[in-house]
């Protein structure tokens, strides 16, 4: 089953995970598929050696040991995978059931760096690989155990973060209710479906096919149906002028803002102000 991430918020906690740490942060699914990392993984030894299917087949039994540890325990677990690097895997926890992961990796814990280097690059060699890895090889990091418990630790953290701020979902959850929420929280922006696409990670017409059952009039009348429903309120429950709750709810032209709310209800905002006071 597929995940819907707040993709912004999710982006930005890994970048800061990497720059404290100098570790690449990956996100998986429940089914082990990649879904977003930080930094760009294209050049990384790994992905590079992957390439070659013994070594691709091997980093893959890697994975899925590391993903039955969590999957068994639902705790962070650290290890060694084939190729001598450090590696640790926390599961994402939604509702008592795991959907996802959090991994770093690519970490060498050994304190001298040339053998390393040339032990790493006969491994390569050892797999029939004879382009020149020197570069991605060096760009591999050096932590101490002290640091990568640390940084396994803030990984965990990360995790909890991710539950809390609800920036992972399952697809099973209604994408109505997903755009709901983000429409509460950012009634006051401009919401564009190129925009809900991007946040929710998912393409246009997945967007539609997932929201079609629910409303009529396409999303952008959706998103101006709520806008309109938070202005009502809060001419009922508030006294706060008529051009500012306007402008609270995401209406920049006064005008256009008068004209959406009589063909909402049929009657003016100063009409409903005027009535709450009678």
């Amino acid at each position: 089953m597929s995940l819907l991430l707040r993709d912004k918020e999710l982006r930005e906690l890994l970048q800061n995970f990497y720059v404290l740490t100098g570790m690449t942060v990956s996100l998986f699914d429940e089914n082990h598929k990649g879904v977003v990392a930080y930094p760009d993984i294209s050049r990384t030894f790994c992905n590079l050696m992957k390439q070659v299917p013994e070594f691709r087949a091997k980093c893959w039994e890697c994975d899925r040991t590391s993903f039955a540890t969590c999957r068994k325990t639902k705790a962070l677990t650290t290890y060694r995978c084939h190729a001598g690097l450090i590696e640790a895997t926390t599961p994402v926890i939604k509702n008592g059931k795991i959907i996802g992961y959090l991994m770093f990796g690519q970490i060498t814990d050994q304190k001298h760096k040339e053998p390393f280097r040339t032990d790493l690059a006969k491994l390569c060699k050892s797999y029939g690989v004879d382009e020149d890895l020197s570069d991605v090889i060096r760009q591999i990091k050096h932590r101490n155990e002290t640091q990568i418990q640390a940084a396994a630790k803030i990984l965990d953290a990360c995790s909890e973060y991710i539950q809390l701020k609800e920036m992972v979902h399952h697809s099973e959850k209604r994408m109505i209710t997903l755009i709901e929420e983000f429409i509460d929280e950012h009634i006051d922006e401009e919401i564009t479906i190129e925009r809900l696409c991007k946040e929710f990670n998912v393409s246009r017409t997945h967007l539609y096919n997932q929201t079609r059952p629910y409303i009529s009039g396409g999303i952008g009348a959706f998103v101006r149906q709520k806008r309109m429903e938070k202005a009502k309120e809060l001419l009922v429950t508030t006294d706060i002028p008529i051009p500012e709750i306007a402008t609270m709810v995401g209406f920049f032209d006064y005008n256009y803002f008068l004209k959406v709310f009589r063909q909402t209800y049929h009657t003016s905002p100063k009409k409903i102000v005027q009535d709450k006071t009678s």
